[in-house]
């Protein structure tokens, strides 16, 4: 691929300049696609204030840039006049918001390409950055436009809402953009084009990401009265604890040192190690393991600073982000997140601007936060211990499978099942706190885990996991078999082409890091079980539930859907997610609601 000694850059700044880039659009035939990029105040399209500042057109040898301000009029044309395809790097999750929340101009799904998408799939462990990718497949010079411009940024404290559009090192750096783009694509081509290796994979994420993206505009309404009570609250008492500590054992409970200090002055062990430092760590994980001392003050302590970690997580993560966040729109507060469909190695989505992949388990206070819009009820599906039967369909373990036929057969609960067999107690019920252990302890063994890490997980001492995992090894031998399959033929690959990986059933290529095999197990059933979802999402969306989605969270789907609606979707959508074809074990969805927010599917649990 040449270079960019032949590159051409543009910067719309009069009437002839205007003149020339539409007869350099009229000219575009070949390729049938255009790049195209923004450059924005900021990354959240919907906040007051929020401005695109320059709108980049190009193709592989010429780029524009057009200030927005003063020329948005010939850009909205450009848009309108262009009939091919749009190539962006981000323009699926990024860009495209920008335009249709400012302008009146509205893309066609099947015109849309996006080239991080395309890196993406063929090598998960690349770079992801426009200017990283072109340094090594473009030109090693791509990015030093962005140097350039960094240091200008730096030197006269301009950020990218303030720096000068018309800023040679600014404009120059954004017109290069569509151009590496295109480049990008024309290369990605091979793969992922018609008749590519991985062209069924691109259509199922673009047709994916063009949904996810329509759930990002709608936004989830969120109940700020309550969002900001406990946001204080949740401060407050951070605020006491913290000064509790300092009063009574003038600790700082943010210092990590003063804590293991302290600990051990106690005659306390500590048996983690921080992974960055290799000195003592008093994580979650350990401070778990003190709360078995039989010294009442370090309890105390121990209690105290959990407490006050989890609530300071509370409310800096999850209820200050919903008051950050959120526009006052008709209709209410909403939340406009930021969904990446891409989010993991393994393909599975990440939710962040506020961060709601990592909302505690089983919790219904923050969830309690979002509600549904006036009129509505919100319903959620989610998939039925997906991640344990896609183990049980790679591992092939016969009584694995009969175990779930049995729950699916009898509307029961697959770990109730295991726990009755496990502890040999045909009365366990799903209420008995050791179905958590069994749960934690089966997705443990399905990810290489080992024994201490799962017991200081589980808050339990070593010797009793220890007898649970063996008692499911003796009892599902084929979950070990499994692994060490997969991590044999890793081995193989990495011995033969320099690099371990798996290939699932869609064809998605998934390599490892060098010497870690072990985790493509893991890679395995996460990306299966992520494909799953997105042809789920993909479908509801053909079905015309598009609309009502709003937050995809692991393998949860919440809908804000009209509650004259409810009654049908709670029949409807959970039989356009069941897969019973595919796999040797169905894959079946679960539907609750509806509620009058999201945190009363959990107020119970």
């Amino acid at each position: 691929m040449p270079g960019l000694d032949d590159v051409k850059l543009g910067y719309v700044a009069t009437l002839d300049d205007a003149m020339e880039f539409k007869r350099w659009l009229g000219e575009r035939h070949g390729g049938n696609a255009i790049g195209l990029d923004t450059e924005t105040t900021g990354l959240n399209a919907y906040e007051p204030g929020a401005k695109i500042r320059l709108m980049q057109f190009g193709d592989a040898v010429t780029g524009w840039a057009i200030p927005w301000e003063d020329w948005r009029g010939l850009a909205i044309e450009a848009l309108n006049a262009w009939e091919g395809d749009w190539v962006g790097h981000n323009l699926g999750a990024f860009d495209r918001k920008w335009i249709e929340q400012h302008s009146p101009y509205r893309f066609a799904d099947h015109r849309v390409h996006d080239t991080m998408i395309q890196a993406h799939i063929v090598d998960p462990l690349g770079p992801g950055g426009l200017k990283k990718l072109a340094d090594r497949y473009v030109d090693r010079r791509s990015s030093a436009g962005q140097h350039l411009l960094d240091e200008a940024k730096a030197k006269n404290k301009w950020t990218w809402a303030t720096v000068p559009v018309d800023l040679p090192a600014y404009w120059v750096y954004s017109a290069l953009d569509p151009v590496l783009t295109i480049r990008l694509h024309e290369l990605y081509q091979k793969k992922i084009g018609f008749g590519g290796a991985y062209a069924g994979i691109y259509d199922l994420e673009m047709a994916v990401r063009h949904v996810v993206t329509r759930m990002e505009q709608l936004g989830a309404r969120v109940d700020m009265d309550y969002s900001r009570a406990k946001y204080e609250e949740l401060s407050e008492y951070s605020g006491k604890v913290k000064a509790w500590a300092r009063a009574k054992h003038g600790l700082l409970l943010s210092s990590n040192k003063q804590l293991a200090d302290w600990f051990e002055s106690q005659g306390e062990e500590i048996t983690i190690f921080s992974e960055k430092t290799g000195g003592p760590s008093v994580d979650k994980q350990q401070l778990k393991i003190f709360l078995e001392s039989e010294n009442p003050d370090v309890i105390e302590l121990v209690t105290q600073t959990l407490n006050m970690r989890k609530a300071s997580k509370l409310a800096s993560s999850y209820f200050g982000n919903f008051v950050n966040f959120s526009v006052h729109e008709s209709g209410g507060d909403f939340v406009h997140p930021s969904i990446k469909t891409l989010g993991a190695r393994t393909a599975r989505m990440s939710i962040s601007a506020p961060a709601l992949q990592q909302v505690p388990k089983q919790d219904a206070t923050v969830r309690r936060s979002f509600i549904p819009r006036d009129g509505n009820k919100l319903v959620t599906v989610d998939y039925s211990q997906i991640e344990m039967r896609m183990t049980a369909h790679f591992s092939h373990d016969a009584d694995l499978i009969a175990a779930f036929a049995e729950a699916d057969r009898t509307g029961g609960d697959f770990f109730v099942e295991i726990g009755k067999e496990v502890y040999q107690e045909p009365e366990f019920q799903k209420s008995d706190k050791r179905r958590g252990l069994l749960k934690n302890t089966m997705y443990g063994l399905c990810y290489g885990a080992g024994v201490n890490k799962m017991a200081a997980s589980a808050g339990v001492p070593v010797d009793r996991m220890a007898a649970v995992v063996k008692g499911l090894e003796t009892r599902f031998p084929g979950i070990r078999r499994f692994m060490r399959e997969v991590e044999d033929l890793g081995v193989r690959r990495e011995r033969a082409e320099g690099q371990g990986y798996i290939i699932t059933p869609i064809g998605r290529r998934l390599p490892c890091d060098e010497g870690r095999v072990y985790t493509l197990t893991n890679y395995t059933i996460q990306s299966s079980a992520a494909d799953v979802l997105k042809r789920a999402i993909v479908d509801l969306d053909s079905a015309g539930y598009g609309p009502y989605m709003t937050l995809p969270v692991h393998d949860e789907v919440v809908f804000d859907l009209p509650e004259a609606d409810v009654e049908q979707a709670l029949k409807e959508i959970p039989e356009i997610m069941a897969d019973t074809v595919n796999f040797s074990i169905p894959l079946l969805a679960e539907a609750e609601g509806p509620f009058d927010n999201w945190g009363e599917k959990y107020a119970s649990k």
